[in-house]
């Protein structure tokens, strides 16, 4: 039974089994695949994303498999169909006892899942087996889109995950390998993804054996495509737009998910707008042709919504793709509630908005029905509406930057925690700190990476107070600034004296107080705190000012060393103020004259220690701000750095002043590597390098600059090392000489002593590689492949330096800087 017997074409989503009538062009493809299943009972199906893989097994080979060609007199099939999505085992178990029973029961789910776990493949068997003694049934298992399982395996720090996938394959390979059963087991998997299956052991050999590349339609295939379901409609498809749709599929990706669309939307037009008859050229026009008619009809979907529907939407489908670490985009099916916890949204709007990307015959997203309406599996239905609609393209990118930068500051985080990395500064802190402003990430959307987003923040808002304190020190604002009660001591430095002296009666209770306050003052000043103060640019004071301002206090009162204010203060206090100059050397005592020395004596001490006090700050402030000029080594440094020694009261204390200035005119002639330094980035200084190098036929290391040769010892410094597959030679012979295809992840766009050199010459150890696309590094090459992904991407035009390289076969792998 035809599921839709108003429109012929399908559009976006696969074919059914009910549809093999209108599935044309794939006979001879089907006929292969039933002498392999028959040969192999195992059959890995692969081709690129879009090329028909599942309608060609669920539209082709089922329907042959239940008209008996496969088996002799047998027609009897159970057909299980399933994807291993988030829970392969689970979802294995599901599609079999659904066939079984016509019935979903998630306790008996999860029970035969621990009956598989504890007696392996011995449970499936036992499942089946009544239904083959009685019927002589034949199974058939389709895993579709298996690449899911790779992302399944992957994920960061979840080993439980990568066993459940090695145990899901020793499964289905088990399955297929036994004779007890008539089982058949085939597998659909994008080819791009082929060189995961090494990760399990026993796959690549399975697929050896069995591997069926899906071949592209000829042009006599693809008109029986286009015109095929409308003449079985009793319509016709006009010769012009046949012939255009034929020279279209050749300029076009996803060719045959496009034409499927496009033919649908086609269909629509002429049956409900131009009804003349015939599909035509006019119809193709109308919906914007076989590039735009998909992005087109999405947009269309978009504009039915409101302000708030859209951007739930947007945050729809960004939690319904993912970007791998090969920067391959994908789908990532999600739970109904996992999509209700990140878009915020309430049931009632994700309700609306999932309806309007499937009504219509738009078909851009599935369902999978639970039990549970949260546990609903909502999914993309084609991968190539990602990199079709134009907008969901720049959706994934955006998304694509918020998991990088993320994975990267979960990645420093973790070094931080182990002590092998200090708080972010400079360009990686301006980076986390722009990401985090511009995307506004929440708990919820960081959990599909890692559960590491309330330790990242806490971890970037430490490394913004710390750039905040670094900076008071270079602009020599930085350090020992007064709080609130620093500026309350100040101010009674400032009075203390004169209201003390009026009130008291007493006048060696007037010297004791006047002694212990003013000391007291510098005591505090001593051990106020450098970083009290939560703005110290607010505050605008330096840190010499506090002691500035206690030797103003004292010069002012005048009391602490003039004689005659001095004498005026006792005299008030009803005393004969004698001779202060002599202070206790009188013979005869008299008690203000012994206070007006001793408070002179002690006050000039005090004076003197405030002033050597300050001397030793600015020598400490001059090493500090020495150290950031001189590890930054830019000419802002130097210029902030001498900025700085010319505020110091005690210039003798700069001992670095001419080394800066030398520094200072010496970068002022190379602004760009004065950029590079102030970038501070493996890219940058690889981007100085291309540029500023005069690269003459056969130049070598000796020839370049001081700058270059110190641009090459950064690069290792400041640079992320990891190991990626690179790409294939065109030829099994492999020499410095040979060429790369098509594949290969970078460009060559600088080798020194070879100035015109092929972007896709094999590259060198020290040679300069442009990014063709988002790529993920691995900490370790084990001698055939690589592992251990790392949280930072190289992104697409990033540069990179070759540090090492391993090439087997026609296979090249690098060790990178980036």
């Amino acid at each position: 039974m035809l599921v839709d017997v108003d429109n012929p074409y399908v559009g976006l989503r696969p074919y059914n089994d009910d549809e093999s009538l209108l599935f044309f062009g794939r006979k001879e493809q089907t006929m292969d695949l039933l002498q392999r299943l028959h040969a192999h009972h195992f059959v890995a199906v692969v081709g690129s994303s879009g090329c028909g893989k599942s309608s060609l097994l669920r539209a082709g080979l089922i329907p042959s498999l239940k008209a008996g060609y496969l088996v002799d007199d047998s027609d009897q099939w159970m057909i299980s169909i399933m994807k291993p999505g988030q829970d392969p085992m689970g979802n294995l178990a599901k599609s079999l006892l659904g066939e079984l029973y016509q019935a979903h029961d998630p306790d008996a789910t999860n029970q035969l899942v621990q009956t598989i776990e504890e007696e392996g493949v011995d449970a499936i068997l036992s499942l089946l087996e009544p239904l083959f003694r009685e019927r002589r049934t034949n199974f058939f298992i389709l895993v579709d889109q298996f690449e899911e399982l790779f992302r399944f395996a992957t994920e960061k720090g979840n080993r439980k995950r990568r066993d459940n996938a090695i145990d899901f394959v020793n499964i289905i390979l088990e399955l297929a390998r036994q004779k007890d059963l008539p089982v058949y087991v085939v597998l659909t998997m994008r080819s791009d993804f082929i060189g995961d299956c090494a990760e399990f052991h026993g796959l690549p050999e399975a697929m050896n054996q069995s591997l069926y590349l899906v071949p592209r339609l000829n042009r006599q295939q693809l008109k029986m495509v286009i015109e095929g379901p409308a003449k079985l409609f009793g319509a016709r498809v006009n010769s012009a737009l046949s012939s255009k749709l034929l020279n279209e599929m050749g300029r076009v990706q996803d060719e045959l998910p496009l034409l499927q669309h496009a033919l649908m939307r086609i269909w629509e037009f002429e049956t409900r707008e131009d009804a003349n008859g015939e599909m035509d050229l006019e119809d193709y026009k109308a919906i914007g042709g076989l590039e735009n008619a998909l992005s087109n009809h999405a947009d269309e979907a978009l504009k039915t919504l409101d302000k708030n529907e859209f951007q739930v939407a947007k945050q729809m489908f960004q939690a319904l793709t993912t970007v791998d670490e090969h920067g391959r985009k994908t789908r990532r099916p999600a739970h109904y509630g996992e999509l209700l916890a990140l878009t915020g949204a309430e049931e009632a709007v994700l309700d609306k908005v999932i309806r309007v990307f499937i009504e219509g015959r738009r078909s851009f997203l599935m369902i999978d029905q639970m039990s549970d309406k949260k546990d609903n599996i909502i999914d993309i239905s084609h991968e190539s509406l990602i990199r079709q609609w134009k907008r969901l393209d720049r959706w994934v990118e955006e998304e694509g930057e918020m998991a990088s930068t993320y994975l990267k500051l979960s990645q420093d985080y973790q070094l931080y925690a182990d002590k092998k990395k200090d708080l972010l500064k400079g360009t990686e802190l301006s980076l986390a700190r722009d990401w985090y402003e511009r995307f506004q990430p929440t708990e919820a959307w960081a959990e599909r990476y890692n559960a590491l987003f309330a330790a990242c923040r806490e971890y970037l808002r430490d490394s913004e107070k710390a750039e905040k304190r670094e900076k008071k020190i270079k602009r020599n604002l930085k350090i020992g600034i007064w709080s609130l009660a620093g500026v309350m001591v100040l101010a009674a430095v400032y009075f203390f004296v004169y209201p003390i002296i009026r009130d008291s009666l007493d006048t060696m209770r007037t010297y004791n107080d006047l002694k212990a306050q003013a000391v007291a003052s510098f005591e505090q000043l001593q051990d106020q705190d450098p970083q009290a103060s939560d703005d110290p640019e607010q505050a605008g004071i330096s840190p010499q000012e506090p002691y500035l301002k206690l030797l103003e206090s004292i010069e002012k009162q005048g009391i602490f060393y003039r004689e005659d204010a001095v004498r005026a203060q006792i005299e008030a206090l009803g005393e004969d103020p004698g001779d202060i100059t002599t202070g206790a050397e009188e013979a005869a005592y008299r008690p203000g004259k012994d206070v007006a020395g001793k408070l002179k004596a002690d006050m000039s001490e005090l004076w003197v220690d405030i002033l050597a006090k300050l001397k030793d700050l600015e020598a400490e402030l001059d090493e500090e701000n020495w150290e950031i000029a001189d590890s930054e080594g830019t000419v802002e440094a130097y210029t902030n750095y001498l900025q700085a020694v010319d505020k110091y009261n005690f210039p003798e204390v700069a001992k670095h002043r001419e080394t800066a200035r030398e520094k200072q005119e010496e970068l002022s002639q190379d602004p760009e590597w004065t950029q590079a330094q102030t970038t501070n980035t493996a890219n940058a200084y690889l981007e100085y390098l291309r540029t500023h190098i005069e690269n003459a036929e056969g130049s070598t290391k000796e020839d370049l600059s001081p700058q270059s040769k110190e641009a090459l010892e950064r690069i290792r410094a400041v640079s992320r090392v990891g190991w990626l597959f690179a790409g294939r030679t065109l030829t099994d012979a492999v020499d410095d000489n040979s060429l790369l295809g098509q594949d290969r992840v970078f460009d060559l766009v600088f080798r020194l002593g070879e100035p015109n050199v092929e972007s896709s010459r094999l590259p060198r150890v020290e040679d300069v590689l442009v990014s063709k696309s988002n790529r993920a590094a691995y900490n370790e090459f084990t001698g055939n492949s690589v592992k251990g992904k790392k949280g930072a991407f190289i992104q697409n035009g990033n540069l990179v330096l070759v540090l090492e390289r391993k090439i087997l076969g026609d296979v090249l792998f690098l060790k990178v800087a980036y």
